[in-house]
Parts: structure tokens; sequence; C-alpha cells
């Protein structure tokens, strides 16, 4: 009798310590649970900003890009302004061909204008004087300039300066590429003009 009562004892109180500890578990549980739950948000949190970034940066990357092809675009839009120019740009034309025949040891002498025919362009007469080697050099600068041009009516006559050294007198004409709009060229509306201008008569 004595040993069943010790026995159920026993039991009873290895039941009260696996309630104890499940007790104890299920508290701790409920105060760790919501901790848990916060961390694990605050890691997928972390992990959306951090996605964010790497987008934001992408972006930022890519309009970075954008705008480097945008200046370059610009830059090849500027030289071919430059290159065929809207109008005749005759100033433009005589400071260049003063500067090639200066680093070509030449000596400009005259720059007119001059008639162009049926031509497209911008055109001068050019007389120039200077060594065989410097004629030659300016010609070949000029054909190799930014603004293409078309040099014609070459001609060259042998001379000599105060000392007696032989020197080149060079004359030419020089028509500079300049910028047609669609209307210069478009028979068309040549042919509307002209028929406007039957049916005004």
């Amino acid at each position: 009798m004595t040993t069943e009562r010790a026995l159920g004892q026993r039991t009873n109180s290895l039941l009260y310590a696996l309630l104890g500890v499940l007790v104890a578990a299920l508290v701790g549980y409920f105060y760790v649970a919501p901790t848990v739950t916060k961390l694990h948000e605050t890691r997928l949190a972390t992990a959306a900003l951090a996605a964010d970034k790497i987008g934001y940066e992408t972006r930022i990357s890519e309009i970075s890009a954008l705008e480097i092809r945008l200046k370059q675009q610009q830059e090849t839009l500027d030289r071919l302004a430059l290159a065929v120019p809207p109008d005749a740009a005759i100033d433009e034309l005589i400071v260049s061909l003063g500067a090639l025949a200066e680093s070509s040891g030449i000596v400009l002498l005259t720059v007119q204008p001059a008639s162009i025919g049926d031509e497209a362009g911008t055109p001068v007469s050019v007389t120039a004087r200077g060594s065989y080697r410097g004629i030659r050099l300016f010609l070949e600068k000029l054909e190799g300039n930014l603004r293409p041009v078309k040099i014609t009516e070459l001609s060259l006559a042998s001379a000599s300066d105060v000392t007696g050294a032989s020197l080149v007198n060079a004359s030419f004409k020089v028509i500079a590429a300049q910028a047609t709009s669609v209307a210069e060229n478009d028979p068309s509306s040549t042919n509307g003009a002209a028929t406007k201008k039957g049916e005004t008569q």
C-alpha cells in the first residue's frame, strides 16, 4: 500500500513537472513569438529595401548612360552644324582660310565672294602667295577641313619676293558646303510656286 502511494506521488510529481515545462514553453513561445515575427518582417523589409536600392541604382546608371549618349549626339550635331552651316557663313569661312594659310606659311592676298552658278554652296575667290610647298600644304589642309569644300579654277604663276626668292601666286575658287532647305531641293515646290505665279498672272 505504501509502495503504491509512493509510486502515485512520483507519477503525480512527474506529471506536474511535465505540465510546468509545457506551461513554461507556452509562456516562452507567446512571449518570444512576436519578437521572432517582427524580426522576420524586418528582414523582409530590409531585403525589399535592398532590392529597391539596386533597382534605383540600375535606373540611375541607365539615365547616366543615356545622358552621356545624348551629350555625344549633341556634340555630333554641333560639329555637323559647323561643317555644313545653314547659311553662307562667309565670315567663319574667311577666318578658317586665314588660319589654314597661316599654319601653311603662305599669305592670303584676297578673299572675295564669287558667283556660284548652278552649284550649291558658298563660293569665294582666293588669291594667295607662298612657296610651292606652302601652297600645296594649304590646299591639302583645305580639302581635309571640317567644312567640306570644293576647289575649282586653280591656276599657279611663278613670282618672287623683294629678295628674289622664288614664290608661287595661286588663284582658285573655293565652294564651301552649305545646308539647303527641302523647299530648295524639292522640284514639286518649285513647280508649285511657278503654278501659283501663273495663276496670279
